[in-house]
């Protein structure tokens, strides 16, 4: 009788955990919806009000917040979706053997641009002879992309970030290096939160909804890793995470 008593109670906690965790979720959303909405009603309420008397740059000016504003939309939708599927185990990861330097390469050549109108000097250091992991290609890009992402993000004008690989037999490590404004040590075990956005991402007025790094910790869960985060405020960060190697 103790033992299903024990059994029930653990059962209803957890219920009021998942709960709990629907409650906040829908709270966040609502939230992070609400703002993008507002400003989309509010430009769309003026073109049509006044009409003919909005024209030229300030027509353009508009229409492009809305626009922005929609895609700003769109990139929720999508993160959120992306994140409920992994979270409910939807998602089963194709593994296969990955070329690591590919992987490393085609990421940085996509944020190249970005870097560059910031003065940010993008590297990766890579051996003559990189190890294959492995891993679910398109997952792992999209982990990838998110830290060069928010890297470049938040580094300021001519700073520097790096992407190093190091091999350690049976696994690889990769890590990704930043210049850029830090998180502080007390916020650290809450960046993988859903929804959770750092002091300096607030003070910057940056408006994602902080799904990224939750999801990418969710894909490492897929390939049985975590991240290790290392980071001093006003100095930079490093994200690292280590993979199984593979031989070809």
């Amino acid at each position: 009788f103790d033992e299903m008593s024990s059994r029930i109670r653990r059962q209803v906690e957890e219920m009021r955990g998942l709960e709990d965790m629907r409650r906040e979720l829908i709270t966040n959303v609502s939230h992070d919806l609400r703002t993008p909405i507002a400003a989309l009603q509010g430009y769309l309420d003026t073109l049509l009000l006044k009409g003919e008397e909005v024209i030229g740059a300030e027509r353009e000016e508009y229409l492009g917040i809305a626009l922005s504003q929609c895609q700003r939309l769109g990139r929720l939708v999508e993160e959120l979706f992306e994140l409920t599927k992994l979270e409910s185990k939807a998602v089963e990861p194709h593994f296969e053997a990955v070329s690591i330097a590919e992987l490393v390469q085609d990421n940085l050549m996509r944020f190249r641009l970005p870097a560059a109108e910031k003065r940010i000097h993008l590297e990766a250091e890579l051996g003559p002879e990189m190890p294959f992991v492995r891993a679910d290609l398109r997952l792992m890009e999209r982990v990838l992309e998110n830290l060069i992402e928010n890297a470049v993000r938040f580094t300021p004008e001519g700073g520097q970030i790096e992407v190093g690989v190091e091999d350690l037999g049976s696994r690889v490590r990769l890590q990704i290096s930043d210049t850029g404004c830090g998180i502080a040590e007390e916020e650290l075990p809450a960046i993988f939160d859903r929804f959770y956005r750092c002091q300096f991402q607030a003070d910057s007025g940056y408006r994602g909804a902080g799904l990224g790094l939750a999801i990418s910790q969710r894909i490492l869960d897929l390939h049985g890793s975590r991240f290790n985060v290392e980071s001093q405020v006003g100095v930079g960060t490093r994200f690292s995470f280590e993979l199984p190697a593979v031989e070809m």
